[in-house]
């Protein structure tokens, strides 16, 4: 990213609209190696929202039977898992986290691990998803979409051009190096 303090700014605020905490965002406020952290909280969070889009959609898509259940919370499924109709309903559609991890890297090549663990927990506290454990004494877990509110959507665009203008600046500040360093061995010798 440029030195310019318009462009960290203007990345902070991105950060934050794309749902960022403030506490998260404090490390930008320093002054020394800003760009750096500004760049890694960009593409961090890049990864964040790429793999909330590519859960939801899997979710959504696959889950679908489970509309006609309007589950909204965890107590409704709490108690539709205990309906034994319900509950091989419910456990055949159910995704665990490996399910998707596998999804995500087979068909997308997208980025699991920390930032699919935060894309899932963004999600469960949005109330976009639910999570339950199949058995009361089970320590599986299954994700179930919240079919009754439209198929969540989060933009990435914004954060995409920054990173880009950030690697259109340091292919600048590369060429420049290096027409540099052309025109300096020709004038001087190093020792």
């Amino acid at each position: 990213m440029a030195v310019k303090s318009s462009r960290w700014k203007e990345a902070r605020r991105a950060l934050a609209a794309s749902g960022m905490s403030g506490g998260q965002l404090l490390g930008l406020l320093w002054p020394f190696g800003r760009d750096k952290r500004a760049l890694a909280l960009l593409r961090d969070r890049r990864a964040v929202l790429e793999a909330k889009n590519l859960a939801v959609d899997y979710m959504f898509r696959s889950q679908q039977p489970l509309a006609a259940l309007r589950l909204t919370n965890s107590e409704q499924l709490q108690k539709a898992l205990q309906d034994p109709d319900k509950r091989r309903l419910i456990v055949s559609l159910g995704i665990n986290r490996a399910m998707i991890e596998d999804v995500l890297l087979s068909r997308h090549g997208a980025e699991v691990g920390r930032s699919l663990e935060r894309a899932l927990d963004e999600l469960v506290v949005a109330g976009v998803v639910l999570k339950a454990a199949t058995m009361p004494t089970s320590n599986q877990e299954i994700y179930v979409a919240v079919h009754t509110a439209s198929r969540p959507k989060f933009d990435v665009s914004i954060l995409n051009r920054l990173l880009q203008e950030s690697r259109d600046f340091s292919a600048e500040l590369r060429a420049r190096f290096n027409r540099n360093e052309k025109k300096d061995i020709s004038r001087t010798h190093r020792l």
